[in-house]
């Protein structure tokens, strides 16, 4: 083997304890600026489940209050599955409604996405 094709070592655990403290920490103004923008948009509260809380933590660790994911990949699913026959939730199937128009014409949030990748 020659020197370009030799393989690297892995770092150390001193090394990787060394490396882990010298990072900065997480920008809060970052993060409350993105719980902030969340409340404003036009969703129910918390209708985004874990997304919100996720977006929330890569703001504070890319310190931008606009977080960036290059190149995500998307599935979307939907359906009521019965729940709103059910009565379970209250207006869900005209919540529902709501929803499926909005990504038809292209305001839906996962349509936010979609715009800011290529």
């Amino acid at each position: 083997m020659n020197a370009q094709s030799a393989p690297k070592t892995a770092a150390t655990f001193d090394e990787m304890r060394r490396i882990l403290r010298e990072l900065p920490g997480p920008d809060l103004a970052a993060q409350t600026e993105v719980v902030r923008r969340q409340a404003e948009l036009t969703k129910p509260p918390g209708s985004l489940g874990r997304l919100e809380e996720i977006a929330g933590w890569l703001a504070a660790w890319q310190g931008r209050a606009q977080p960036r994911v290059e190149r995500p990949r998307i599935a979307v699913f939907a359906g009521t599955h019965g729940v709103a026959q059910r009565e379970i939730l209250e207006e869900r199937e005209e919540h529902d409604e709501r929803q499926y128009q909005r990504h038809d014409n292209g305001r839906a949030p996962e349509h936010q996405a979609h715009n800011h990748g290529d």
